[in-house]
């Protein structure tokens, strides 16, 4: 972060997951400081998450996941 920055922020990141636990799509659910969203949204990408059961619909699912930055 750049030199000097202090203080706190909050991301929120709109999460598209795919059935088999993937990430489809990330983008920020408000608008905040531009780096650390892309730091958060890059961070999401990598994630998977436990996939439907078999006997669930397999449709995309979506959730928002929020950071809490400390910087100093």
């Amino acid at each position: 972060y750049p030199a000097g920055g202090n203080g706190e922020a909050q991301i929120k990141i709109l999460t598209v997951v795919m059935p088999d636990g993937s990430v489809k799509s990330t983008q920020p659910a408000q608008k905040a400081n531009t780096w650390l969203e892309e730091a958060a949204m890059k961070e999401v990408r990598y994630w998977r998450f436990e996939p439907l059961r078999v006997s669930q619909p397999q449709q995309e699912q979506s959730c928002v996941i929020t950071f809490l930055f400390k910087l100093n």
